[in-house]
């Protein structure tokens, strides 16, 4: 029987990731967004492991678990607080509230699915997962070899790039990462990716900045661009029509998997019609 894993995180990317990679490995996932929510949802379904944030809403880590382990029914399931909170004593501090395990953030996808067969017995994993490589770890991927282009990945937030890292690590020969538009730009200079994947909200300058000097460069005119948006379609056309450029790819969170290697594909694609032409 599959086991059933209870998220218990405010953060979509977050979520998406941990549930992303559960469900590859062929388990079932449960989501709760705030501490209440996870609770109950522990009552009712009785899942098999919970992943629980500490600074989750309503009821944070700490007055869940003490909730759980106060209870006779459900103080036998086992909960992972997965946390930012990294400093000294922050793993002991866990442990003495009632944790029967800690993973920190962000997540490392290549370690993620081991980490919890610990606490879930007898649980079969699928095949993709009996290796560490992070390219394997994409089970929905249907490109069966990494091809010779590369990659640059833009946004401020370490859990963002790590989803797309893993999710596009098969398709790709490089991938390439950046916290903000100036570093983006010094990497484009320096490493020349054909593809460009960057978020459009980040700190000083925006994903649409970083189209715009793009777009101004010869030396860059073959690559393709694509943005992953927040904000509501009708909002980013706004934006859009104010810059007057457009990327080649649009994506809007929350951000599926099949999405952002759809995506991918057909830029990927448009590389091969132009080789096949010149």
């Amino acid at each position: 029987m599959q086991p059933r894993i209870l998220v218990i995180e405010d953060n979509a990317n977050n979520t998406e990731l941990m549930c992303y990679l559960i469900k590859s490995a062929g388990w079932l996932t449960l989501v709760a967004h705030d501490g209440l929510d996870g609770v109950a949802q522990v009552d009712r379904h009785r899942p098999d492991l919970v992943l629980c944030d500490i600074h989750v809403p309503l009821l944070n880590g700490f007055e869940i678990i003490a909730q759980l382990k106060a209870s006779a029914d459900l103080r036998r399931i086992p909960v992972i607080a997965v946390t930012a909170l990294a400093m000294v004593g922050d793993r002991e501090r866990a442990f003495a509230a009632g944790f029967d395990g800690y993973l920190p953030k962000p997540i490392a996808p290549e370690t993620f699915i081991a980490s919890l067969v610990t606490f879930l017995p007898g649980a079969k994993v699928t095949e993709p997962f009996k290796s560490v490589e992070v390219p394997s770890l994409v089970a929905t991927t249907a490109v069966a070899s990494p091809r010779n282009e590369s990659i640059l990945i833009v946004d401020d937030k370490a859990e963002n790039i790590e989803l797309c890292r893993t999710i596009l690590a098969p398709m790709l020969r490089e991938i390439h990462v950046a916290s903000n538009v100036a570093h983006a730009l010094r990497l484009l200079d320096e490493k020349r990716p054909e593809l460009i994947l960057t978020d459009i909200r980040m700190p000083e300058q925006s994903g649409l900045d970083l189209l715009d000097a793009v777009r101004r460069e010869p030396a860059w005119t073959d690559t393709l661009f694509a943005v992953i948006s927040s904000v509501t379609p009708s909002d980013f056309d706004v934006l859009l029509r104010q810059r007057k450029v457009r990327p080649d790819a649009i994506m809007f969170r929350p951000l599926e998997p099949d999405q952002l290697i759809s995506a991918i594909a057909g830029l990927l694609s448009r590389i091969d019609q132009r080789e096949i032409q010149t």
